[in-house]
Formats: C-alpha cells, structure tokens, sequence
C-alpha cells in the first residue's frame, strides 16, 4: 500500500509543470540571458544602442498595434 502512495507521489511530480525545480530552472535560465543581453549591450556604440532601441520601439508598437 506504501509503494503505490509512493509510485502516484512520483508520477503527480513527473506531470506537474510548475515544479519548483522547473520554475527555477526557467526564472536562472531567464536571468543568465537577461546579463548576457545586458552586457551586449553596454558594449555597443551610441549609434548601434539608438538603433537597438528603435528596433525594440517598433516591435512593441506592432505587437500593440499602436
């Protein structure tokens, strides 16, 4: 009787998609990306950064539909 509570405890976790380790998983993942973005962009020029920003600007806008 304790192998199968044991046996549905383990496939309840395989199933869940919000598992802590998922979750922390996803939000490293997000910040390791975010500083490497980040760090590229403080190495560009004003021009190339002017041009990313615009960039951005527009995608948003479009995505808005404004």
């Amino acid at each position: 009787m304790i192998r199968e509570t044991e046996k549905q405890e383990t496939e309840d976790n395989q199933c869940d998609p919000f598992s802590v380790e998922k979750i922390f998983g996803v939000a490293t993942l997000g910040a390791v990306v975010s500083l490497g973005m980040y760090f590229l962009y403080q190495n560009l020029g004003e021009e190339h950064k002017k041009t990313v920003k615009d960039s951005l600007a527009a995608g948003f806008r479009a995505a808005l539909h404004l």
